[in-house]
């Protein structure tokens, strides 16, 4: 059975048209890359939006109260509390638990034409969402030991043969920058270069060569599966923020299971379904129901854009 394909310019004229020819080429050279604010395609109010929206499904969620210039105001319990720092999942579905409001801009990140192309660059035409999340985090705790606070790690699950692939990433991830970064804000930090080495970190020297990504908010980091990063804790009052999303290749299983709990109204809305299908997997035919005593691929339709 093929997969159906995606009608999709070429990825070299797309890069081209989107003016991310340099970015590309750091990304494939450092293991990450940064995307300026001005070249991502949204727009100056993106950061803001980003924010509030992602304030409002921390706060659902948490019963906790947060402040951009105060941190975290309310004692949350466990390992949040402990390190100065949590993220929440499944993005995606924003719009269907706290309408459209606040879900349009995970909805909006995840079909963005920029992402897009670096996804395609990094893991072929067809790959797939596997987290949609965003970071909250503040002043780390002065109880909590050591320079970083999220331990330095690589994307790719471990357990996956090596070494693994340089040019072909099983998988990839992106952080789109709700707030300033720096060093002392807690920033997220990788080894240049470590992607090439094709496994997990190697300890003291992962520590020692771990630098700082400086961005301002609105900038888009991505990274290649196999690049250790991680991030330092941060000294200073006020919140850090991040939406970001693992992708996979579609071999490779999605760590939140998207297909056929994304509403239709999300699609309806969206500025590419037929993309936003892809990454939920809604279009696989790999993927059976049971119907009637046999097993049959399921038909997907999806209703009429809003006009």
């Amino acid at each position: 059975m093929r997969r159906p394909a995606l009608e999709l310019p070429p990825l070299d004229a797309e890069i081209e048209r989107l003016s991310l020819g340099e970015y590309v080429r750091e990304l494939d050279d450092q293991g990450l890359c940064v995307v300026p604010p001005e070249r991502t395609g949204f727009g100056p109010d993106f950061a803001e939006r980003g924010r509030r929206a992602l304030l409002a499904v921390a706060s659902e969620q948490t019963g906790g109260r947060f402040d951009l210039a105060d941190g975290c105001i309310d004692e949350l319990d466990g390992r949040a509390g402990a390190i100065g720092q949590f993220f929440v999942t499944h993005l995606i579905y924003a719009g269907q638990e706290h309408g459209p409001d606040v879900g349009r801009v995970f909805e909006e990140v995840v079909v963005n034409p920029v992402k897009k192309a670096m996804f395609r660059h990094l893991l072929g035409d067809v790959h797939r969402m596997s987290t949609s999340n965003g970071w909250i985090k503040w002043r780390t705790p002065d109880s909590h030991e050591g320079p970083f606070t999220t331990p330095l790690h690589a994307d790719t699950d471990p357990a996956a043969p090596r070494p693994w692939p340089t040019g072909t990433p099983y998988v990839a991830n992106m952080n789109w920058l709700l707030t300033d970064y720096s060093r002392d804000d807690g920033a997220f930090c990788y080894v240049p270069e470590s992607h090439r080495r094709g496994t997990t970190p190697r300890f003291p020297e992962a520590a020692a060569k771990a630098v700082p990504v400086e961005a301002p908010a609105g900038s888009l980091i991505m990274f290649h599966g196999a690049t250790w990063h991680g991030s330092f804790r941060k000294r200073t009052p006020g919140l850090r923020l991040s939406i970001h999303g693992l992708h996979c290749r579609p071999y490779y299983i999605p760590q939140h299971d998207y297909r056929g709990n994304v509403a239709a109204e999300t699609f309806a809305r969206s500025a590419d379904p037929d993309y936003l299908r892809m990454l939920a997997r809604e279009d696989d035919p790999w993927l059976q129901e049971r119907q009637g005593g046999t097993f049959a691929a399921p038909k997907v339709k999806l209703p009429a854009p809003e006009k």
